[in-house]
């Protein structure tokens, strides 16, 4: 009896003794641990911080784009334009997939603002190739420190590697195996039955070229479209029906309204390459998942074959990433579905309107030139500012061209808040307007932050009004920029630029 006495009182104190230590973690290490561990732990605490109505996750779909297009926005910002006066969260990490954005919306408190989840539905997850990723185990590594149970807990399945971290060699087996022994449901006639000999097939056979040779770019994305999409999905076994099924549920509880962003492939070349077969498959399993999801009542965004073929950042492998018109035709898809929720803020957009003003707050969500420059050294207000050194000597600036400006303006007035150091004397404010051609002569500015009264060692506004010349029309590119070219920084936040009618500057 007393042998049991002791038994009971060492286990008592045992768990005694871990309550304790996984309460003072909690309250010390713990938070530091989840920053340093697990990625999207910070994405959602930013994501969160203007107490949005509606949250967008995503993973490079949202912001990927073109080095040439004009706006640069992620799809999320784009979406803004649409509902102006409401908070719209960001919460984006590079090849996230469903069971990251289930752990994403798990760390949203009980008591939040969330009216609407955005989800980023990305067919390509639910393929062998990305299932297995090499990415996989950095990943689930980011997800141990976010998991359900004590921190403490947490804290020594991160050490001990009690995780899915299996090797390279493993995966490339497991992807291969599923290649090779899935039967896929296509035409009897095609003498193929698996992802692995249709691939084979592609490759042997191969594209050609007008002459008859062999086109080897061409085959290797052909054969990539295959490995990619060549699959159907299996609702008792995939994981990802099992981590958005889990998300359907989690917004249920929550009471979200709950939308899934059915992204955009490029079934035009993939149809160019493959041929119809694959393209059916597609959308076999497009229409597959939006019978199911929208029996459970979730409003399903569908962009599958919105955006064409030009439309395509990456030229060598199947991606979502979009130049700048396949993102706002997303963005525009996206608004349309939620406005049932959101119908007194919604606004129509006029593609068409040319440019009056520009802002740019300097936190990353509006994406101008130089945005490497972004730091958390030092803000005017939010968390960054653009820090500019001899290393980075331009700052976050306006890059524009001429064609797209309103007509008829007559001034350029540059607004931003400004901090310089005492010992900076020759950092400027740069207008820079570039000609079409060497029949014009280029314009550049270069006014002097002493010039413009920017007081050292205090936050100060900056406002100068930049004359536009008559034929400023016939000019190419606009920019507007701080230059700093000395060792001491200069930091630059809340730049905002207008553009003066002829008619309000003649007043």
């Amino acid at each position: 009896m007393k042998l049991k006495n002791k038994i009971l009182f060492s286990v008592a104190a045992l768990i005694g003794s871990l309550i304790v230590m996984n309460f003072v973690y909690s309250i010390t290490t713990a938070e530091q641990d989840k920053i340093d561990n697990s990625p999207i732990y910070s994405v959602v605490q930013t994501g969160l911080k203007k107490n949005p109505e509606i949250i967008y996750l995503g993973e490079s779909s949202n912001i990927t784009y073109r080095d040439n297009d004009l706006d640069k926005r992620p799809i999320s910002g784009i979406l803004k334009d649409f509902y102006p006066d409401l908070e719209i969260g960001n919460l984006t990490k590079e090849a996230s997939h469903a069971r990251v954005y289930y752990y994403m919306l798990k760390q949203i408190p009980e008591k939040n603002s969330v009216k609407t989840v955005i989800v980023t539905l990305n067919f390509r997850s639910f393929d062998a190739d990305w299932i297995n990723s090499k990415l996989e185990n950095a990943i689930s590594k980011g997800l141990v420190m976010v998991s359900d149970g004590p921190v403490l807990y947490n804290r020594f399945r991160l050490g001990f590697k009690a995780f899915d971290h299996k090797t390279d060699k493993e995966r490339d087996k497991k992807i291969k195996s599923i290649w090779k022994n899935d039967i896929l449901e296509i035409p009897a006639n095609l003498p193929y039955k698996t992802t692995a000999q249709w691939d084979s097939t592609m490759a042997y056979t191969g594209i050609k070229n007008p002459d008859g040779s062999l086109n080897e770019k061409a085959t290797q994305l052909a054969c990539n479209f295959i490995k990619n999409f060549a699959f159907l999905i299996d609702t008792t076994s995939n994981p990802r029906i099992r981590d958005f099924d889990n998300i359907v549920e989690l917004a249920r509880k929550r009471g979200w309204n709950l939308v899934f962003n059915l992204m955009a492939e490029n079934v035009e070349l993939a149809n160019t390459l493959v041929g119809k077969e694959l393209t059916d498959l597609m959308l076999k399993n497009k229409e597959l998942i939006k019978a199911r999801y929208e029996k459970k009542g979730v409003t399903i965004v569908d962009n599958f074959t919105i955006v064409a073929d030009k439309e395509f950042i990456d030229r060598d492998w199947p991606t979502e990433h979009y130049a700048e018109t396949g993102r706002k035709q997303i963005a525009k898809n996206v608004a349309l579905a939620i406005k049932k929720f959101h119908s007194k803020s919604f606004q129509e957009k006029d593609e068409n309107s040319l440019a009056f003003s520009f802002k740019n707050d300097c936190e990353g969500e509006v994406i101008w030139a130089q945005m490497q420059t972004l730091s958390e050294d030092k803000a005017y207000s939010g968390d960054k500012s653009s820090k500019v050194t001899k290393e980075n000597p331009y700052s976050v600036g306006l890059e524009y061209p001429v064609n797209q400006l309103a007509d008829s303006i007559a001034t350029l007035q540059f607004n931003a808040m400004i901090f310089r150091n005492t010992g900076n004397k020759n950092a400027k404010l740069v207008i820079d307007l570039i000609p079409q051609n060497e029949a014009l002569q280029r314009i550049w500015i270069g006014v002097s932050l002493e010039e413009l009264k920017i007081t050292p060692g205090s936050w100060t506004k900056l406002s100068y009004p930049f004359t536009l010349p008559a034929n400023y029309k016939e000019y190419h590119l606009i920019k507007a920029f701080i230059l700093n070219e000395e060792t001491t920084p200069v930091y630059v936040d809340d730049i905002f630029i207008d553009l003066i009618p002829i008619s309000k500057a003649a007043k």
